[in-house]
């Protein structure tokens, strides 16, 4: 499970876990899945609230 938290590349985590063994390999990638598909959420609200940021603050008018 840690093979999966801590490292940054999907192939990365199956590489490192699996050199422990095949079910370290699978967990690892399903951890590693798993953390992958939780970053969804926070990225689609931020994009969002700067986009309503943007959005109430007005258009920008550029100076000559």
């Amino acid at each position: 499970m840690f093979v999966g938290a801590s490292s940054h590349d999907v192939a990365q985590v199956e590489g490192a876990g699996s050199m422990i063994s095949a079910v370290a390999g699978e967990t690892a990638t399903i951890v590693r899945l798993v953390r992958l598909s939780l970053l969804a959420p926070p990225v689609l609200g931020l994009s969002r609230a700067i986009g309503r940021f943007h959005r109430a603050k007005g258009p920008r008018v550029r100076g000559r």
